[in-house]
């Protein structure tokens, strides 16, 4: 998905960084359902809070508003991603996805709160 169509749209609008990806894992009995168990979200700053936006389709139009929820008070959110060597600001490659993401949240009620996610690479025990 055109990261810069997003923006464009303003679905990402933030006063800090935002992230948006599909993730699998959304009940759809027997795929009884008409949609698959994929699920757009993002996160954002906005109006001094951490947001999640869904949109109910992977490839959602312009014209298909997501869900917003407010999530924690929170004024700065920042993403980093390990290549293997060092942690980046930026991730750009479409051929490959990073090792590890860092997410860096400051919220002012209960200061940086920081978490790391493995996303390739050898198995944890």
């Amino acid at each position: 998905m055109n990261q810069r169509y997003w923006r464009a749209l303003g679905v990402l609008a933030s006063e800090s960084e935002g992230m948006r990806f599909v993730r699998g894992g959304v009940v759809n009995p027997l795929m009884r359902l008409p949609r698959s168990n994929l699920l757009t979200v993002g996160y954002r700053i906005h109006g001094g809070y951490l947001e999640r936006l869904a949109w109910p389709l992977t490839d959602a139009a312009g014209s298909v508003k997501p869900t917003t929820q407010k999530l924690i008070p929170a004024d700065s959110l920042r993403l980093q991603f390990y290549d293997g060597t060092r942690w980046q600001e930026s991730w750009s490659s479409v051929q490959a996805i990073p090792v590890a993401v860092r997410i860096t949240l400051h919220s002012p009620q209960w200061g940086e709160i920081e978490r790391i996610w493995l996303l390739r690479g050898p198995q944890l025990s």
